[in-house]
């Protein structure tokens, strides 16, 4: 097994010991490094010490900084067009069409800060352009498009445990159950859901995912093509 030695190659400053011989690296006597930098336009390199201390770019520390002092972020605003052919029951997907195999899930783009990354739904805040719908919305998320075959789409249809499992691998858990619509008056109810830190894995090259809308609770008050609006609000 080899030795790590290094000797002092430059003049002691106050306080300094001398040493004149080669010292072994341990626990004891730490390897010293000295850092140095090419300023900008320069070709010489500067050493780094307390009157040169290392630059950083304001770009990089500004990205940090607002990470650190907005954890809390505007993702981005969503909206679902409900067919809305029939009193929904219980665990029912509030989609598009009630055409078989035609409704579609619902992108919500920009949650994570980098494509591929983790994003952790903080708060999700839902409108619905019907005031007399009070229902409780569960949301389930898939980190990539769900297929019909494997994914309940249909407005007005169960969402169907059974068939997404044939997609499990997509699916994002269990999904997030929001806090009921409140009736706000004419043609607005709204909820507000917060501290949910839930995780979602975003796909390769991809900062958002698929999202598919459920009625925790059964409503007879839905109009055709009603919207249902969402805001994200990421960590």
């Amino acid at each position: 097994m080899s030795l790590l030695f290094w000797r002092k190659t430059r003049d002691l400053r106050d306080g300094e010991v001398e040493h004149t011989s080669a010292i072994e690296v341990n626990e004891n006597n730490a390897l010293p490094v000295s850092i140095y930098y090419f300023p900008d336009s320069s070709e010489e390199a500067e050493g780094v010490d307390n009157n040169h201390p290392l630059p950083i770019r304001v770009s990089d520390a500004g990205a940090l900084a607002d990470i650190l002092q907005n954890p809390v972020r505007f993702a981005t605003r969503a909206q679902v067009v409900c067919a809305a052919a029939g009193d929904y029951a219980a665990g029912d997907v509030m989609s598009n069409s009630v055409t078989d195999g035609a409704g579609v899930a619902t992108y919500i783009g920009n949650l994570a800060r980098e494509p591929g990354g983790v994003a952790v739904v903080q708060t999700i805040k839902a409108f619905c352009s019907e005031d007399a719908v009070l229902a409780s919305l569960k949301l389930y998320f898939f980190r990539d498009m769900p297929a019909a075959a494997d994914t309940e789409m249909d407005d007005n249809i169960a969402f169907d445990a059974a068939k997404t499992a044939k997609g499990r691998n997509n699916l994002l858990g269990d999904g997030i159950l929001l806090n009921a619509l409140a009736d706000l008056g004419t043609a607005v109810s709204a909820s507000s859901t917060t501290s949910i830190l839930d995780p979602i894995r975003c796909a390769t090259g991809s900062t958002g995912a698929w999202m598919v809308v459920t009625t925790s609770v059964a409503e007879a008050n839905e109009t055709a093509n009603m919207t249902l609006d969402f805001e994200f609000y990421t960590l």
